[in-house]
């Protein structure tokens, strides 16, 4: 199907870019919903294969601290074992090496997990490149004013500008 994509502002504006940075492992989710902790080392992994450049470099994964001496550590341990999540386990000397701002009675525990840091934009270019090459069209700055409906179904949406686009099917 041809595809076109309307961004309101500049690609990858909002949450995409200025909020997030993260490529995330699904280990907070691991001990309760170990489907979807799963699901997000998965994509994390796909990620990585796929745009190996928006990793930042010298960044080796997020470090879990658990601050109470009787977290429940083996809990979280299962869960992450059970997601496919690798994780090791970190001295404290290590960590406050790492993070010299934390005081050695703030941390009990400590782990490296694979979430990563990542650069937005080069991920975002590198999408927007694929896309395009696989024939998709992107029009920034394009914000929606209204969409075209006939009775329960959506066939198209009008631009700011006034343009009609019709479409088959419409993503919000």
């Amino acid at each position: 199907l041809p595809v076109t994509l309307l961004e309101a502002s500049k690609l990858g504006f909002a949450a995409s870019t200025r909020n997030q940075g993260w490529l995330y492992s699904g280990a907070w989710l691991a001990r309760e919903q170990t489907d979807l902790a799963k699901k997000c080392y998965a994509s994390l992994k796909q990620t990585v294969r796929f745009c190996p450049d928006c990793i930042e470099p010298q960044h080796n994964g997020m470090a879990f601290v658990a601050s109470k001496p009787d977290a429940p550590l083996a809990d979280w341990e299962v869960g992450w074992q059970r997601a496919g999540i690798p994780f090791e386990e970190l001295s404290v000397e290590t960590l406050l090496q790492w993070i010299p701002s934390l005081q050695r009675e703030q941390v009990q525990h400590a782990f490296l997990l694979p979430d990563r840091a990542i650069r937005p934009d080069v991920l975002l270019t590198r999408l927007a490149a694929v896309a395009e090459n696989s024939g998709a069209e992107i029009r920034i700055n394009t914000p929606i004013a209204a969409l075209i409906e006939d009775d329960d179904r959506t066939n198209g949406v009008v631009t700011g500008t006034g343009e009609e686009i019709a479409a088959r099917f419409v993503i919000d």
